[in-house]
């Protein structure tokens, strides 16, 4: 296995790490056991699952960029890259919507584009095409990230506030960086739509499916 396809792998395995460190970080969590953990080791969990997620973002980042650079490209990299993208993505928006971080119109709208461009891609792979992606699904991907360090970083600051005792300014913080989460979470949901509608755009006017569709 080559070494992007070795990290594209750590970032499958360690996704549903990330996902139960988070909620053992939060007191919403829906492990019954967690509403016991002190404070102290929900903030640890915290930072453990932030450190996590700056891993599979970088490796992300970077792992398309070795295969291209060393010429590593494969068929399974292909295929392998955007589907550990989605895996990791959508297992955190889940883990974020049910602790009330994201709404849940934007975890759907977000997965149901995941779930479509994943079917799309398939057809694509059995007709040997692909399609890079468009700037706007770039965008997309980074807004991805940034909103996911928005809320892992918000989960921190609320486990360090409990610690040192919640005040006016602290939960005026907390506030605004929910407001700038929410804000952020809606551009995510917009850019899936635009970047899906494009992709769909591109493909139908390449008539590449037409032989499929008849």
């Amino acid at each position: 296995m080559t070494l992007p396809n070795k990290l594209t792998l750590s970032r499958l395995i360690l996704t549903p790490i990330a996902f139960f460190v988070f909620f053992l970080s939060n007191n919403l969590s829906p492990f019954r056991f967690s509403g016991h953990l002190s404070v102290n080791f929900r903030l640890a969990f915290s930072i453990i699952s932030l450190l996590i997620m700056i891993y599979m973002e970088v490796t992300d980042l970077i792992d398309g960029k070795i295969a291209r650079k060393n010429n590593l490209i494969t068929d399974l990299g292909k295929v392998f890259d955007p589907f550990s993208d989605m895996f990791m993505h959508m297992t955190m928006f889940y883990a974020f919507t049910i602790c009330t971080f994201m709404p849940y119109i934007v975890f759907m709208i977000c997965l149901w584009r995941e779930l479509l461009m994943l079917f799309m891609r398939s057809l694509l792979a059995k007709q040997n095409v692909s399609f890079p992606a468009n700037i706007v699904g770039k965008a997309k991907t980074f807004f991805f990230a940034i909103t996911t360090f928005l809320i892992l970083i918000s989960n921190i600051l609320r486990n360090v506030f409990e610690i040192s005792r919640f005040t006016s300014s602290n939960l005026n913080v907390l506030f605004a960086l929910v407001y700038i989460v929410r804000i952020s979470a809606y551009i995510c949901a917009l850019l899936s739509l635009l970047s899906l509608i494009i992709y769909l755009y591109n493909i139908k006017k390449s008539r590449i499916l037409d032989s499929i569709t008849k």
